[in-house]
């Protein structure tokens, strides 16, 4: 099981956004089935979704403005990464 040692080219774009926000898993099949969880600075989760597509839309427009993270965690519990965003 060499999960670990992938690095997955996940992309979340445009940084900083004000209205969508897309998560691009490219051609990493194996993605799909992956929770995708959007984090405020306080640590609390303001969105959350099973990534099923190799592009997801948030729609980000309505949220308070400020540095969010979003982690990408798989079926098993494990975070296989973060990225840092900024809604403007």
């Amino acid at each position: 099981d060499d999960e670990q040692g992938k690095t997955f080219e996940i992309k979340c774009y445009p940084n900083p956004s004000g209205g969508n926000l897309y998560i691009n898993i490219g051609e990493a099949i194996e993605l799909k089935g992956l929770r995708a969880n959007l984090i405020n600075e306080a640590g609390t989760e303001v969105m959350g979704e099973i990534i099923s597509d190799q592009l997801t839309t948030w729609r980000v427009a309505n949220l308070p403005k400020g540095l969010y993270f979003i982690s990408f965690v798989n079926d098993k519990g494990i975070m296989l990464s973060t990225k840092k965003i900024v809604i403007k």
